[in-house]
C-alpha cells in the first residue's frame, strides 16, 4: 500500500494505515526541521528581554515541551553549560533519538510522556514550546506550563512565521504547511479539538488565543525578518 493511500486510511481509521516504519521516518523528519535553527535558538532567546537576567540564574531550569528529536536541548545545553535541562515528548521514537543525540549528559534528561505533566518536575525558570502546534491540546499545554513556572519565569514558543491572519489565499509556505500537518500534527489536534485544529499553520491570534485561555494576558512577538521561526513570548507577572 502507497504512503498517500495509507496516509488517507490513517485519517479514516484512527491512524491504523500508518506502519511502525512510517512513524519512525516521520519522527526523523520532524528532527530535521528543528535541526536546521537549533544551532541560532539560544543566541535568539538571550537577545529577547523577558529573558536577559532570567538566563543568569543559577542554576537555570529549562524545560522543552515537545522535545522531538533533541536538537534544541542540545544547543540550549551546549550554550548554558551549568543549566538543567528536561525534555518531554509523548513519542518514544523521538526519545530515543533524542536520547541518542544528547548522549550521557548529567545536566539533561528525558521524560517520555505528555507535556502537561510538566508540572510534575517544576518550577521552571523557561518553559520552551517548539513548536507547540504539534501538541494535541494546546491551552491545556500552556495552561500546565503556567503552573510550573517559577517566580518571574517565561514561556517561549516558536512557531513558522506565516502571515498573523488567512488573506483567502495560502503562500506556497502556507500550502507546504498544510501539507505536511496532513501527516502528524493535524492529526492529533483534530482527535481533541474537532474543528478548533490549526494544524502547522499556527497564527498570532491562535497564540494570544491559547495563552489568554490559560492566563497570560499578554504576549510578545518577537521576528526575525521572516528567516527563523517566530518566537511568541508568555511571562508570568
Amino acid at each position: 500500500m502507497q504512503l498517500a493511500q495509507r496516509l488517507v486510511e490513517a485519517w479514516r481509521h484512527d491512524r491504523s494505515g500508518y506502519t511502525d516504519a512510517d512513524l519512525a521516518i516521520l519522527a526523523s523528519q520532524q528532527a530535521r526541521f528543528t535541526a536546521l535553527t537549533a544551532a541560532d535558538l539560544p543566541g535568539r532567546l538571550a537577545a529577547i528581554p523577558e529573558l536577559a537576567a532570567l538566563l543568569e540564574r543559577q542554576p537555570l531550569r529549562v524545560a522543552e515541551l515537545g522535545c522531538g528529536g533533541g536538537f534544541y536541548l542540545d544547543a540550549m545545553a551546549t550554550a548554558w553549560p551549568t543549566a538543567e535541562l528536561i525534555g518531554y515528548d509523548l513519542d518514544p521514537v523521538a526519545v530515543a533519538l533524542a536520547a541518542q543525540r544528547l548522549g550521557s549528559n548529567p545536566r539533561v534528561r528525558l521524560r517520555q510522556v505528555d507535556g502537561r505533566r510538566v508540572a510534575d518536575d517544576g518550577p521552571f525558570d523557561l518553559i520552551l514550546a517548539a513548536p507547540l502546534h504539534d501538541m494535541a491540546d494546546p491551552a491545556g499545554v500552556l495552561n500546565a506550563a503556567r503552573n510550573a513556572l517559577a517566580k518571574g519565569g517565561v514561556i517561549a514558543i516558536a512557531e513558522a512565521p506565516y502571515p498573523s491572519e488567512f488573506l483567502g489565499q495560502g503562500d506556497p509556505a502556507e500550502r507546504l504547511g498544510y501539507l505536511t500537518s496532513l501527516f502528524n500534527c493535524l492529526h492529533h489536534q483534530v482527535e481533541h479539538s474537532g474543528p478548533g485544529a490549526v494544524g502547522a499553520v499556527v497564527r498570532e491570534s491562535d497564540i494570544r488565543a491559547w495563552g489568554a485561555s490559560a492566563g497570560f494576558p499578554s504576549c510578545t512577538v518577537y521576528d526575525n525578518d521572516g528567516e527563523a521561526q517566530r518566537l511568541f513570548v508568555l511571562a508570568s507577572g
